[in-house]
């Protein structure tokens, strides 16, 4: 596992001391995507996900995306944004991207949307993100915004002054990654609620559940009891899993998460 220089916990606050001792008990973990705001989960979320180091400059170009990618696919179910042509244009990209008719569109869709998020002669990716961010932060309401550049400065360091993650010269570069012992704990309370989640699916058959209806009703246990916040903290599987009871043909097929939701698509636009 690459992470960074630990010597920066030297530095923590008393408090944070405190309340990284009071974190011991596994399943305590599971306030802190309760107390986080929407951008500082999902950046959290990511680097308990990529295990490695990270410059700033990737977290919110990824985040960021993420945000882009669940925007378009908002706009595809409702149809609700009447934004500039260049935006429309990002929109059908990632539609025609999603959706397919054929192998030879998939490829024209993945060409089309590079023109929006990789470099082009002297035009940075940096530059064509923030166009559609500029676009796209007029239309939608204020809490579904895309995150500013500013503001990840702001959560990256919040995040280490908690003992989350920590950060490490390289070269003349920044990178951070997570914190080695915060890490060893998410991931002993993940195989807790990965073996629970493994249980209750084991119990639905064992009362003679087909096996398709007793992961998703296993899923909804765990989705009833955590919340998706706590799960996709963890990537815990909830999905897919009905949305109501009372409408029991309705299934809800993605994460809340923006970053788990897209975190293949980035990884195809977005190269470390």
């Amino acid at each position: 596992m690459a992470v960074g220089d630990t010597s920066g916990e030297d530095k923590i606050s008393s408090e944070v001391r405190s309340e990284k001792t009071s974190l011991e008990a596994p399943e305590a973990l599971d306030t802190i995507p309760l107390f986080l705001t929407p951008e500082e989960r999902e950046v959290l979320i990511l680097f308990v996900n990529e295990v490695s180091n990270l410059s700033a400059v990737y977290v919110e170009r990824a985040i960021q995306t993420a945000y882009l990618f669940n925007i378009a696919e908002t706009q595809k179910i409702l149809k609700e944004f009447n934004g500039s042509p260049y935006l429309m244009s990002f929109f059908e990209a990632y539609e025609q991207f999603i959706e397919p008719k054929s192998a030879k569109e998939l490829v024209e869709a993945i060409k089309k949307l590079e023109k929006y998020l990789l470099p082009e002669g002297k035009i940075g990716a940096e530059a064509k993100r923030q166009k559609l961010i500029t676009e796209v932060n007029k239309l939608v309401p204020k809490a579904y915004a895309v995150p500013s550049h500013s503001s990840f400065a702001v959560t990256l360091q919040f995040l280490k002054e908690k003992g989350y993650i920590v950060a490490a010269k390289h070269k003349s570069k920044t990178l951070w990654s997570i914190d080695p012992d915060f890490y060893a704990k998410w991931s002993a309370r993940r195989h807790q609620l990965f073996d629970e989640r493994a249980r209750k699916i084991k119990e639905f058959q064992n009362a003679n559940v087909p096996p398709e209806q007793a992961e998703m009703q296993a899923n909804e246990y765990m989705l009833n009891k955590y919340g998706a916040e706590v799960l996709d903290f963890y990537n815990i599987s909830y999905v897919p899993h009905r949305i109501s009871t009372e409408v029991p043909n309705i299934i809800i097929a993605g994460k809340e998460s923006r970053y788990l939701s897209y975190r293949a698509e980035i990884g195809l636009f977005l190269p470390k």
